[in-house]
């Protein structure tokens, strides 16, 4: 209930695609830097994403630090 998702792609014209049509909530960025948001969320999910990263971990690390005090992955 009042949930407003936002959108990490690496691809840049897919990123741009969604983009135009959620302003704010898409960024074309790597997972395993800090995200660009600026928020904190309550939840994260990953479909098919980990096996493709050359840093699983540092990515688990970076959304971790995204979450609200109680929030999960």
């Amino acid at each position: 209930v009042g949930a407003m998702p936002f959108g990490i792609e690496l691809q840049e014209t897919a990123a741009r695609i969604a983009e135009a049509k959620y302003p704010g909530r898409v960024s074309a960025c790597d997972i395993c830097q800090t995200l660009p948001f600026g928020e904190r969320f309550a939840a994260l999910t990953m479909t098919d994403v980990l096996e493709h990263l050359h840093d699983p971990l540092a990515a688990l690390r970076s959304l971790a630090a995204a979450l609200d005090e109680e929030g999960l992955i």
